[in-house]
């Protein structure tokens, strides 16, 4: 048998699953395993044993790392962004896993990472992950959440820390579009014939906001006008 499944309790009386691998026999006929914890079914275990034993015969296994996210993620920054991104790109590089990932998910083991901590990471981002006020992030800040984990992760594929990419499973928050409305005959008559006017154009709709030009600097009120 190269591996089967046994369950474990915790202090707490949890009951957790772990697999059990047969790696052979060391130099003096000593049996040599490997235990690989924390799951939290046995269908689980028995999942990821299928994919071990799998990986293990076509020579891709990688073996599972104790060091977090965080601890990779500070490795990261200084052996590949430093050398390969702009200076300003890692300072923001780095205020986001500072400030924003790893108090979040900066604690979870780099080889247990799964999709649904990063969308769990980014669900509470966007609903309360301001720091000084209440509330959550723009969905476009927490996209450049996800391009920096994506980007992070995909090198701890290559450098063999992880066998798959978790942040490849996960749909970011995508910012809102906002829809440019074209400017027909009518409205384009009309903002001729008032071109001595000082105008701006807003989304969403056409609206006007104009002043006569001998009064530009006199501080008076805006008037707004809307088709």
């Amino acid at each position: 048998m190269r591996g089967h499944i046994r369950s474990y309790q915790l202090k707490q009386g949890q009951k957790k699953w772990a697999i059990v691998l047969f790696l052979g026999k060391d130099s003096i006929g000593k049996r040599k395993y490997r235990w690989i914890r924390g799951f939290q079914t046995r269908r689980e275990a028995d999942a990821e044993m299928r994919r071990v034993l799998r990986s293990m015969d076509e020579g891709t296994y990688v073996q599972p790392s104790k060091e977090t996210l965080g601890a990779f993620l500070d490795r990261w920054l200084v052996t590949y962004a430093k050398p390969n991104v702009a200076g300003k790109t890692y300072e923001r590089y780095e205020q986001i896993i500072e400030k924003d990932i790893k108090p979040s998910i900066g604690s979870i083991a780099l080889a247990k990472l799964t999709p649904v901590h990063i969308a769990e990471f980014y669900s509470y981002a966007v609903t309360s992950g301001r720091k000084r006020t209440e509330g959550g992030l723009s969905k476009r800040t927490v996209l450049h959440f996800h391009r920096l984990l994506r980007e992070a992760l995909q090198q701890a594929v290559i450098w063999q820390l992880r066998p798959t990419n978790p942040a490849d499973a996960v749909e970011p928050p995508r910012p809102v579009e906002v829809e440019m409305r074209a400017v027909d005959e009518d409205r384009s008559a009309w903002l001729h014939s008032n071109s001595n006017r000082n105008t701006l154009l807003y989304s969403g709709g056409l609206r006007i906001m104009h002043w006569p030009a001998t009064r530009r600097n006199s501080g008076a009120t805006m008037a707004g006008h809307r088709f």
